[in-house]
């Protein structure tokens, strides 16, 4: 690749200054939002799981 078209490419093209970009780490949360979190992802697992047993018992059913 040439200097010259390295040097006309805008490395900020993606880049929105307005929005920042944070993780849950970053962010300050209290004890109990963070339990809610975590409750719903526990939930949210727990309903795959279910999901998941239960096509393969609707499986079993139709062998």
């Amino acid at each position: 690749m040439s200097q010259s078209a390295t040097t006309d490419w805008d490395d900020d093209i993606f880049e929105d200054d307005s929005v920042e970009d944070t993780t849950l780490d970053d962010v300050q949360l209290t004890r109990k939002q963070k339990l809610d979190i975590r409750r719903k992802l526990e939930d949210r697992m727990e309903m795959k799981r279910l999901r998941s047993q239960i096509d393969d018992l609707d499986m079993s059913w139709l062998d």
